[in-house]
């Protein structure tokens, strides 16, 4: 019963970032004004609102104008979903405050997979909250390694800021860095290296199989924010596991 509630909330929680993401591209607010369809601003009934069920409905498309609705929108809401059921099994038992917090930062880096993935874009407001949750959470939880989180941090977004000089932004941008910084904070030694080590490695193979697939060229810009963030969420949820595995390999 207690997986089913979570699993709700998870995807009442996943239809509130779909929200975000897409008002935050349309610099609209997030809190006020009501949900509308994109295309022909025809404001959405609570009955069009109701996570995963209304979308199927409605066959993914707007009630009034007929406009296909994207389907990363319910690919958040499951996203989300699953990612909280994921959190509950794997944090609930160190209690319910670190069981929150772990629940907000993976809410706010799903939202980053898809605003990043959409336009290219990771927003410092939510590189900000993610950075201010993990340094409250050293803080609280891991006094003894802020000092070690902080410069693993600091030494993985010092190498990327090195490519980003020498190529003068072409390679990678500040919002890749920032983000980085922060996954390098929150994750540690060796979790945080290993997420972006695996990001780029990640990123490398999708790009190289869009470039066999031919839906890309060598230009073809890919949202390596997205990469780190899908990542990073898997390895904040698994990181005890993680953890002993590379602990074989890493002093």
């Amino acid at each position: 019963m207690v997986f089913i509630f979570i699993l709700l909330f998870g995807l009442c929680v996943g239809s509130f970032l779909s929200v975000l993401v897409s008002r935050l591209d349309r610099k609209s607010g997030i809190i006020s004004g009501r949900s509308e369809c994109p295309k022909c601003n025809e404001r959405l009934a609570w009955y069009d609102l109701i996570p995963v069920i209304s979308i199927i409905l409605l066959r993914f498309r707007c009630r009034k104008c007929k406009y296909r609705i994207a389907l990363v929108y319910p690919a958040i809401e499951i996203l989300t979903g699953i990612v909280f059921v994921a959190i509950y099994v794997q944090f609930i038992q160190f209690g319910w405050f670190l069981f929150i917090i772990n629940l907000t930062i993976a809410s706010l880096l799903i939202s980053l997979i898809f605003f990043d993935y959409l336009y290219f874009i990771i927003p410092d407001k939510i590189v900000v909250l993610i950075l201010a949750l993990t340094l409250f959470l050293n803080i609280l939880s891991r006094k003894d390694d802020l000092l070690i989180t902080f410069i693993t941090g600091l030494i993985i977004a010092g190498v990327f800021a090195i490519m980003y000089l020498v190529s003068q932004g072409t390679w990678i941008g500040l919002g890749d860095i920032k983000l980085i910084f922060t996954i390098g904070f929150l994750l540690g030694y060796p979790n945080g290296f290993i997420a972006i080590v695996s990001s780029v490695w990640l990123a490398a193979l999708v790009g190289l199989g869009l470039l066999i697939a031919k839906k890309a060229t060598p230009k073809t810009a890919i949202p390596f924010g997205s990469f780190i963030s899908i990542v990073s969420l898997i390895i904040l949820i698994y990181q005890n596991e993680i953890q002993k595995i590379a602990s074989r390999y890493f002093f």
